[in-house]
């Protein structure tokens, strides 16, 4: 069983008081089917998994991001489980209802599930109605291979409420002045149309006790009966047949919706949310499935929409040095007025016209999150989070690069490695020797922790083994790291960042076939912003090339050296990330004093900066009353709230330094020191 959540946050403006309020979310529970079991006409494939982190806007897509992000603006919280893989048997896996606290959801919906569920598991589901939850099932009836997949489909969970779910047919739409049984209903209220393609039909029984149920919606056209796995016999729709019908039973509702489509993005297969009255009836239905006493369908406003389109929440994302950032913003009954934009809290931008684009300039490496607040012409506002986790390229356009054999000589176009296109290629033009290199100039030093070398379009032609040195002055090369190439990608991810203006690979094997070793692209990665060094990369940072002069060892980079006579030794501006190099880069420790109901100082609260993971750094915080002897132990030292993250790899952390018999005298200090 696979799982992902969505986060968001929804701030509703009212006019009445003027100030913005946070609407307290819902969860909504999206279940799937298995992967390679969704789509009977895909014939096993996942392309009808309508998963609601798809928003793909392509012909016929499947996604229900559009979805998502609609039901984000009414203040709900997502989260998307999908059915087990097959098992030997060839069925997927059903969700364990019956061993999870159903309790926590608002709204289950079952969206494309095909899995065969337990009795038990359908009673788990039923008395989670009962107690006040809500369903959807909108899967339609023959999702797996064929027509007769019906019974391991919605209607596990539909029957039990006097509801049944026919098997796929036709394209319809829905009118109110034509086929609304209950126009007044608050599912319906402002939606006069919406739609349906390859639609199921949801039959309407007599109800089991206990239960009520009714047809909302008739099903216009035709129906296809269970009653053939082949495909059943198709007839006109009778008027128990409903393209969508509703049960309540005890203190919560399920309803059946005749078509996953109506909720696809925009361009979706068929139909999609953007059609007629779709997003309107899916807010709607979502709320009132949800139980809410106080909605209120079309005569208030439905708040503005949006998503980032090209991030996917909790990714790794590869981006040069400026960031390209777009949102998608729609309002369902009126116009966005403005979307701002925020990258970690700061505001980026603000913009009242479409399209929702900016370039965000040095952009840091590591997790960045970005919000925008989409507000619409009456004030309601919709605020949408994601994180992502970047990967910034260093800026190539001031390389130099060559390409050598083994020999030495100059060979190929190395221009071709670095030009954005991955249809050209720098290539050795002769099957791998040892000896053969690729050498990059930055132009100036620079810090990297991640080589990738694409070989996607000639994917044999990867190094078997490599080799990787930097230089600071293009003539003494130091070994960085070693390893075997991989076919089509080559990611080096290096053991901690370096700092070299010269970068050499080269390839170190003799190749058993006569693939030649090609480049199409090169990329090289900064590190996080937030990236913990090791004292040896942190110095060949600070002092390059002056690390290989042994005689600069007492004046520049030895650990008890002050170069910029600051006051803090090397190892000191290495503890704290301090530059070692400018007098009015460092960070010194803090003291205030903790007094007691007396107004007596009874101890003292030290605060430092140090690495946030080990990396050989070692601090001991020590305490004396007299400055003879700090080798004792008579004192606390107890971590005051939790560390703050500065942003650097390193954290700022307070210790409350409490002495076992207060005097009239106290010392602290702090002792730093490499571990072995």
């Amino acid at each position: 069983m696979t799982s992902s959540k969505l986060r968001y946050f929804v701030i509703l403006f009212s006019v009445s008081l003027g100030f913005l309020s946070v609407a307290k979310a819902e969860k909504i529970l999206f279940i799937r089917g298995a992967p390679g079991t969704v789509g009977f006409t895909e014939g096993g494939s996942d392309e009808h998994g309508a998963g609601i982190d798809n928003f793909l806007t392509t012909p016929n897509n499947h996604g229900w991001g559009e979805l998502a992000a609609a039901l984000v603006a009414e203040s709900f919280e997502l989260e998307e489980i999908a059915e087990g893989p097959k098992d030997p048997s060839g069925e997927p896996s059903p969700v364990p209802l019956d061993a999870m606290d159903l309790s926590q959801y608002a709204v289950i919906v079952f969206g494309s599930n095909n899995a065969t569920y337990t009795s038990t598991q359908i009673a788990a589901f039923v008395t989670y109605i009962e107690n006040g939850g809500g369903a959807l099932c909108v899967s339609d009836a023959n999702f797996g291979q064929n027509f007769g997949d019906a019974p391991s489909s919605d209607d596990h969970f539909l029957n039990p409420f006097g509801l049944v779910m026919n098997q796929d047919t036709g394209t319809y739409t829905v009118k109110r002045t034509d086929h609304y049984a209950v126009p007044a209903h608050p599912i319906l209220i402002g939606v006069d149309e919406f739609d349906g393609e390859g639609v199921s039909a949801i039959s309407v029984n007599a109800p089991p006790a206990g239960v009520t149920n009714a047809v909302l919606t008739q099903m216009p056209g035709s129906v296809r009966r269970n009653d053939n796995p082949a495909g059943g016999t198709g007839e006109g729709a009778n008027l128990n047949d409903a393209s969508l019908a509703i049960a309540e039973k005890g203190l919560g509702r399920i309803a059946g919706h005749f078509d996953r489509n109506t909720f696809f993005n925009v361009n979706g297969a068929g139909t999609n949310l953007n059609r007629f009255d779709n997003e309107a009836y899916a807010r709607n239905l979502f709320n009132w499935l949800a139980g809410r006493p106080d909605f209120v369908p079309a005569t208030g406003n439905y708040a503005p929409r949006g998503h980032f389109p090209g991030f996917p929440n909790g990714t790794t994302v590869a981006s040069d040095e400026s960031l390209e950032v777009e949102v998608i913003a729609k309002d369902p009954d009126g116009t966005v007025a403005q979307v701002e934009l925020f990258l970690n809290g700061e505001l980026v931008s603000s913009d009242v016209t479409a399209p929702y684009n900016w370039t965000i300039p040095n952009i840091e490496g590591g997790l960045n999150q970005l919000r925008a607040v989409v507000t619409d012409n009456e004030g309601a506002a919709t605020a949408v989070e994601i994180e992502v986790n970047l990967i910034v390229r260093l800026d190539r356009s001031a390389w130099t690069v060559a390409g050598f054999q083994s020999n030495g000589s100059p060979i190929g176009t190395p221009q071709n490695a670095i030009d954005g296109d991955v249809g050209t290629r720098w290539e050795t033009q002769q099957a791998q020797t040892p000896g053969q290199r690729f050498r990059i100039d930055f132009g100036q030093r620079q810090t990297f922790n991640r080589i990738v070398l694409n070989t996607e379009n000639n994917p044999n032609d990867f190094p078997n083994s490599y080799l990787v040195e930097g230089s600071h002055d293009g003539a003494t090369f130091s070994e960085i790291t070693s390893g075997i190439g991989t076919p089509s990608i080559t990611e080096i991810v290096l053991p901690e960042p370096f700092t070299y203006r010269y970068v050499e690979i080269e390839q170190t094997s003799e190749n058993s076939t006569s693939s030649w070793w090609s480049l199409h692209e090169l990329e090289i990665f900064k590190p996080d912003a937030d990236a913990v060094s090791t004292l040896d990369g942190w110095r060949l940072l600070h002092f390059g090339a002056d690390l290989d002069d042994p005689s600069k060892e007492a004046t520049h980079w030895g650990l008890a050296v002050d170069s910029d006579g600051d006051g803090q030794s090397t190892l000191l501006e290495f503890a704290f990330n301090s530059n070692p190099t400018e007098a009015t880069s460092s960070y010194a420790p803090t003291i205030a004093l903790e007094p007691d109901s007396t107004t007596q100082p009874t101890a003292i609260d030290y605060s430092f900066r140090r690495w946030r993971e080990a990396n050989g750094t070692d601090y001991q915080i020590q305490f004396t009353d007299a400055l003879d002897d700090w080798t004792g132990d008579a004192f606390t030292a107890s971590l005051l709230g939790a560390p703050v993250a500065n942003g650097d790899g390193t954290e700022t952390v307070t210790y409350r330094v409490t002495p076992d018999s207060p005097g009239d005298a106290g010392f602290v200090r702090l002792r730093v020191s490499q571990l072995p």
